[in-house]
């Protein structure tokens, strides 16, 4: 893969010179869209931090977030509005909200399996220890060896 002849860089796209210079430095890179679930057709990122979960969907158009604080209060799923950066804001439902709705934790349990299984093939101890850590509180059945 790195036979590649300076000459022939030019001819490449700017991902796939991008992915080569990642590789190059070892470092690792997620496709886009990898922790993402749908939630009463609203798209949100299952986000972990230090074993716990929450769901965020990040807006510009405040249209868009009233639309989502909607689609998910008609699911009884209370979401609050936090600044993001950037001009943009984030629409979050907390582990509460996802341990609250069965069908919720259920869908982000698979969600963190996946997640799971990605952080160990990749040798994340830190990041493994810390969505197997979320998927305890959430009660979740993990088919994978705890560590």
């Amino acid at each position: 893969m790195f036979g590649v002849i300076i000459g022939d860089l030019a001819r490449l796209g700017d991902a796939v010179k991008l992915r080569l210079l990642i590789d190059l430095t070892g470092m690792g890179y997620r496709s886009k869209g990898r922790s993402s679930v749908i939630i009463g057709g609203v798209k949100m990122t299952v986000r972990v931090c230090d074993g716990y979960v929450e769901l965020v969907a990040v807006y510009k158009d405040e249209a868009e977030i009233a639309r989502v604080l909607e689609s998910l209060n008609a699911l009884g799923i209370n979401a609050s509005v936090t600044p993001w950066g950037g001009g943009m804001r984030a629409v979050r439902a907390r582990q509460g909200e996802v341990m609250r709705h069965d069908w919720v934790r259920a869908i982000v349990c698979g969600k963190l399996t996946e997640m799971l299984r990605e952080a160990l093939s990749n040798g994340d101890d830190g990041r493994s220890q810390s969505i197997d850590d979320a998927m305890t509180r959430l009660g979740c059945t993990n088919p994978l060896p705890r560590t």
